[in-house]
């Protein structure tokens, strides 16, 4: 089954087509509007903690480019590193189009993703997922449970991984835009950048990774939970993406000096990030981790299985 095809509309009442259609044909200025319709049910399948009746309405263009990431844009070209370069910026409905075609390719690949309800010219009606994976992180976090948290970072880091060995790349791969799925997987949304279109895979890929190790780095549960991600990360991606990460860091290894003397001087959060993540990978890469692992499996158990019997856990 397409997960990304509309819903049957004998799957949905007639009154609760009608107003999700009007929801969906309304302008109310708003991006993101979730729409509650008691007792609709349209998948069995969906997350435990999916709420039935529960729908996300996307709309797109409503946030307008900003100077900065128009400037990064025009001047991408010239940028020598193609990671660093700008996603193209594109109009409301190829900002569509290219979410639909994202989310058919993730679905095509068998990775989880949301369905979609309805489909407008320039908005989108999904079906609920649940939390998503940075909530359930700091749920985690918040109650000591940093075992959990670890896991589930873990499983976050080798899903990555499997996004990539598909051929694959998210875009911007935070937890916001991740939800656990039934069987244990991770699942996928959000992908509002196309990095690939103007940069190699691989270079989409690394700048995956990079901006994924940006969270996971940042609060880690434990001292080594990013080292344990990576692990994972290895395990499932390309051997060649790896390599790509140190050309991209490679022009902000001169910084880390600087950005380390302003850490605790006033640094803020999205310095630290990038602090944090460069001064991992970079010494990571050093110590070898860029050999990749070209012998693995192009195909495994669930995602977070294997991490789940290693602390002595049933999937």
């Amino acid at each position: 089954m397409d997960e990304t095809a509309n819903i049957p509309e004998d799957d949905l009442a007639s009154d609760a087509l009608d107003l999700l259609t009007q929801v969906l044909r309304a302008d109310d200025g708003k991006r993101i509007v979730r729409v509650v319709l008691p007792g609709t049910v349209i998948d069995t399948n969906s997350p435990d903690d999916a709420k039935p009746g529960v729908f996300w309405l996307k709309r797109f263009g409503i946030d307008q480019y900003r100077l900065p990431q128009r400037m990064h844009a025009m001047f991408s070209p010239l940028i020598p590193v193609p990671a660093l370069r700008s996603a193209i910026l594109v109009d409301p409905s190829a900002q569509l189009r290219r979410e639909v075609c994202k989310l058919t390719a993730f679905a095509d690949a068998g990775i989880p993703v949301p369905r979609i309800v309805l489909k407008g010219n320039s908005a989108l009606v999904f079906s609920d997922t649940g939390a998503n994976i940075h909530s359930r992180l700091a749920d985690y976090q918040s109650q000591g449970e940093t075992d959990r948290a670890e896991e589930l970072l873990l499983r976050v880091a080798r899903a990555l991984g499997a996004v990539h060995r598909a051929g694959l790349c998210h875009g911007r791969p935070h937890p916001r835009d991740m939800f656990l799925a039934p069987d244990g997987r991770i699942g996928f949304y959000d992908f509002e950048e196309e990095p690939e279109a103007r940069m190699p895979l691989l270079d989409a890929q690394a700048r995956d990774l990079w901006l994924l190790f940006m969270q996971i780095c940042m609060r880690p549960p434990k001292p080594d939970t990013p080292e344990k991600a990576l692990g994972e990360y290895r395990a499932e991606a390309p051997a060649a993406v790896l390599p790509r990460v140190g050309s991209l860091i490679s022009p902000f290894r001169r910084l880390l000096p600087l950005l380390g003397f302003f850490e605790r001087r006033g640094l803020g959060k999205d310095g630290k990030r990038l602090l944090y993540a460069t001064r991992f990978l970079s010494n990571a890469l050093q110590d070898g981790a860029g050999e990749g692992s070209e012998g693995a499996p192009a195909h495994r158990e669930p995602q977070g299985a294997s991490t789940m019997k290693k602390a002595g856990k049933k999937p």
